[in-house]
């Protein structure tokens, strides 16, 4: 029977090993998991900067103006060296300590006879957020918490067998936490009342005495020269007005952060951090019922003092001077989830269904924050890294970058001046000068005279700049030319001024609040990639409360949109509502011509809108009202050239792929209307790259296909374009091409399948079929003539026919300037037609001219004219809005038919006109 319970227990012994060296493993992988997956943020930055000194001056700076001491620091001088500066190679000594920490938390319960709680408590901290947090960062706090568990461990082992040799290990992890971390001294405080508390029971020999007065008195020597060294930082770091410290705030943040780490909303993670704390109660009632080894008060007071005594001495100091960060309780961190193993293994024991569901409630909870710590963004360390790396990849000779904050400056030398090969300029705001701001704006003039243009890092802002100072000199005087959302962070740039700008007059006025005097523009011929300086000149007539926004476009040949960006004036800093009655305002613009676009004509367009309602200002020029839309500014050439390095450049699509065929690989492509309408156009963009040079000019066939198997549309055509095939590509060249996709006006509902065939000539072709499924909702068709209120019969052509109207305004009923006149018009299809057609609406005064005007796509653009079937009845409805200085008198409601691209209008059947008028209406005097 004895051979068979020591053979269980050797059983279980080889159990509970095997289950510790898999958590190791596993926090382990854990941590070194994405270890270089973010960027430093800035405390770490500071780490390296501060190793990257002399030995003298990591000294002279801990003892005077970081409230560290110097350790960990003189660590990385040493370390940096033989590993290298990159993020993995400095997080991962942070890393072994952290999973050091797992191991020596179950050697310190073991010593309680708690391997259960060990175990569970191990576990607990593999998965901590919080831990995996500082595990993966270039900082002391996984140090501290080790060294701090490593004294307690041979604390206790002295406490057990009082040896000089475990007296010396506790010397030296001591000092080692001591000199890492000043937290580590309530530490030290605690471990001395364990081992005066072995002294007084009588337990230690006279010699065992001697010895760790001798330990004692080792450590004073080795560690209060340095107090007094550093007794400035010591005695007056971050001086504050007593009284303003929130304890209760601390104390919530630090059990959140300790429970569920950063990554999860803090008042949700508060309310979670409840169940941890009636764990760790429970904890401390069952450590005084299990293990056999000490005492109950004893073990108590281990559990109690280790977890609360830095806790409570850190808040009181507190009181006193601004020492207290949760982080700072990382020394004692191993004993909040020795704690919650406890309470865990003793709930489990009094109620096992209880003690289960306890262990999956905080396991799940730091998993779902674990997860969020690695792939919810949005906490994230820090993104600089991503911001800086951009620049990089972007900026062109003659660049420099501005940095608006102090705070940059520790990231910014670490990626910009201790990583970069080729390091960019840099300046630094605010100014340093007692007049700074005052001078800023003379500086960064002077700034942009001497580059190219500036990049502007968006980091921090805030706190250095809340005005945006900088950035408002900058959007006013010279042209932004982009302005990217990188991660978390803005990264902007500027171009300085042009030699010169030739003046364009426009004459245009918009909503009679301003006039549109003209355009400055400083080229016409573009290499891709190159940059037009643009300038509006407006002068401001009424005072407007509108905020306008201007939308740039760069249109190609087949009218499709290559480029857009829209932008309030200055960027923002300057809106339009602030303009004052008569003010001259130049808004200064850089347009980054995209390095993917071919060669040939383009169209720079503008469309100024009000940023609230989205809706398009109206234009008039020379007395005469403009259609809605965009302005044609002028013609764009992009010359056939090598690319400059783009600033910014969109070649980016929604998929990527690798299709290849015949040295022309298709690397990504975009849908534009995935979800369509019959009559509708679907723009595919797709992107190419040419891996060697051709003389054959290559074709696409593309295909649409029902589910029956049926072509329901097919076009063929050049790939590029007529004046920009195939043939004149080069290798290395990056293009986007076009692909316009009309899906039928008489498709029915379904998904329908896009095939693109590409032929280099008869005998070689290949099939991409990697689009998305094209989904077709039709609309409801109505064969019925409804109730009609105006019976009013015309027919357009030999295809249309009017059977009446609607109108909310009777006839008869005056209307006024401003109102909007609500016109229902209904058609019947007679035959099928093969061309779209708009519909026009014109309230036409008296002196012929027009008024009040609503053109569209029947049923708002859903029902356009080649998709009527024969005998189908449409309800369409207009908004016309009658114009404010409409002059009193009568007005005729004209409708009628054109074709867009070729302005041809639909005759009436019975050759009296083009156009019919439905009722007339009067204007009485004064505005709605």
């Amino acid at each position: 029977m004895r051979c068979i319970s020591v053979f269980r227990t050797s059983r279980s012994e080889i159990t509970m090993r095997a289950a510790a060296l898999v958590v190791i493993f596993v926090a382990f992988a854990i941590r070194v998991y994405r270890l270089d997956g973010v960027g430093l943020e800035g405390d770490e930055a500071f780490s390296i900067q501060t190793a990257y000194s002399s030995f003298s001056s990591i000294l002279r700076l801990t003892s005077t103006a970081e409230p560290h001491p110097p350790l960990y620091y003189l660590f990385l001088h040493a370390w940096y060296p033989l590993a290298g500066t990159s993020e993995f190679a400095l997080r991962f000594p942070s890393l072994i300590a952290n999973v050091l920490t797992v191991a020596f938390l179950f050697k310190v319960a073991d010593l309680f006879s708690w391997r259960a709680a060990g175990l569970v408590g191990a576990v607990l901290l593999t998965l901590n957020p919080y831990q995996v947090w500082y595990a993966q960062e270039a900082r002391m706090y996984a140090s501290v918490a080790l060294f701090g568990l490593m004294a307690i461990y041979f604390a206790l082992r002295t406490f057990q067998q009082a040896t000089l040799r475990h007296m010396g290990f506790y010397a030296i992890f001591m000092l080692l936490g001591l000199y890492s971390h000043y937290y580590a001294f309530f530490l030290f405080l605690f471990t001395n009342t364990l081992l005066l508390w072995g002294i007084w029971r009588g337990g230690w020999s006279r010699r065992a005495v001697v010895y760790w007065l001798a330990i004692q008195l080792t450590i004073a020597v080795l560690y209060l020269p340095w107090l007094a060294f550093a007794n400035k930082i010591v005695s007056s770091y971050a001086p504050f007005k007593r009284g303003t410290v929130d304890l209760i705030a601390i104390v919530k943040q630090s059990l959140t952060y300790y429970s569920l780490g950063l990554s999860v909303p803090a008042d949700e993670g508060f309310r979670l951090s409840f169940g941890f704390l009636v764990i760790i109660l429970i904890g401390l009632w069952f450590a005084g019922h299990d293990g056999h080894r000490y005492p109950a008060w004893f073990r108590r007071w281990f559990v109690l003092g280790y977890l609360l005594l830095p806790t409570t001495l850190g808040l009181m100091v507190s009181l006193l001077r601004p020492m207290f960060a949760p982080r700072y309780l990382m020394v004692s961190a191993p004993a909040f989830y020795m704690v919650l193993g406890l309470g865990l293994v003793g709930l489990y024991r009094k109620a096992s269904l209880l003690g289960v569901v306890s262990v999956l409630l905080l396991v799940l909870t730091q998993g779902f924050s674990l997860y969020n710590h690695f792939y919810n963004y949005g906490y994230a360390k820090t993104d600089f890294r991503e911001a800086v790396t951009y620049i990089e990849r972007h900026a062109q000779h003659g660049d420099a970058i501005i940095l608006d904050g102090w705070s940059q400056t520790l990231q910014f030398w670490y990626y910009q001046r201790l990583r970069a090969k080729e390091p960019i300029p840099s300046y630094l705001f605010p100014l340093g000068e007692p007049d700074g701001w005052q001078l800023a704006a003379q500086r960064l003039d002077e700034i942009m005279a001497k580059h190219r243009g500036i990049w502007l890092l968006d980091y921090d802002v805030a706190a250095y700049d809340p005005q945006h100072l900088v950035e408002t000199h900058l959007a006013i005087n010279y042209y932004q030319v982009v302005s990217a959302r990188v991660g978390l962070n803005r990264v902007v740039y500027y171009a300085s001024a042009p030699p010169t700008l030739n003046f364009t007059p426009l004459n245009i006025s918009y909503e009679q609040e301003a006039l549109l005097k003209g355009l400055s523009l400083d080229a016409t011929s573009v290499r891709p990639g190159d940059i037009l300086h643009l300038a509006l000149h407006w002068q401001v007539g009424n005072k407007t409360a509108r905020d306008y926004a201007v939308s740039w476009r760069l249109v190609d040949q087949e009218g499709r949109t290559v480029w857009q960006r829209d932008a309030r004036p200055a960027s923002g800093f300057f809106p339009s509502n602030r303009w004052a009655p008569g003010e001259e305002v130049v808004d200064r613009y850089g347009m980054p011509v995209p390095s993917f676009l071919p060669p040939g004509q383009y169209s720079l367009m503008i469309v100024v809108y009000d940023k609230v309602s989205g809706e398009a200002s109206e234009l008039r020029r020379d007395g005469q009202t403009l259609p809605r839309g965009p302005v044609r500014l002028a013609q764009i050439r992009v010359l056939d050239a090598p690319p400059l390095t783009a600033l910014y450049d969109p070649a980016t699509t929604p998929y990527q792929v690798n299709f290849s065929f015949e040295g022309l690989n298709l690397l990504g492509f975009g849908l534009d209307g995935e979800n369509c309408r019959p009559g509708d156009t679907i723009t595919v963009k797709l992107l190419w790259q040419l891996t060697k040079d051709s003389d054959q000019d290559y074709q696409m066939l593309a295909r649409l296909i029902a589910d029956n198997g049926e072509a329901v549309w097919q076009k063929t055509e050049v790939l590029g374009t007529s004046w920009f095939p195939t043939s004149r590509w080069r290798q290395g060249r990056t293009l986007m091409t076009y692909l316009d996709v009309r899906v039928p006006a008489r498709a029915s509902t379904g998904d329908y399948t896009l095939l693109l065939e590409l032929k280099a000539n008869r005998l070689v072709d290949k099939t991409f079929s990697g689009f998305p499924k094209v989904k077709v909702r039709a609309r409801k068709r109505d064969f019925n003539i409804p109730r009609i209120a105006y019976s009013k019969e015309a027919r357009f052509g030999s295809s249309i026919e009017l059977l009446g109207y609607d109108l909310k305004t009777a006839p008869d009923e005056p209307i006024k300037g401003g109102q909007t006149v609500h016109l229902t018009l209904y058609w019947r299809a007679l035959s099928q037609m093969d061309d779209s057609y708009k519909v026009f609406t014109h309230l036409i005064g008296a002196d012929g001219q027009i008024y009040g005007q609503k053109d569209s796509v029947p049923l708002d653009g859903k029902a356009p004219t080649d998709g009527w079937i024969p005998g189908e009845v449409l309800a369409d409805t207009y908004d016309i809005v009658v114009r404010p200085e409409a002059p009193t008198g009568k007005y005729e409601l004209e409708v009628g038919f054109y074709q867009p691209e070729q302005a041809k209008r639909i005759p009436l059947a019975d050759g009296s006109g083009d156009s019919l008028v439905v009722t007339s209406l009067f204007l009485s005097s004064g505005s709605q």
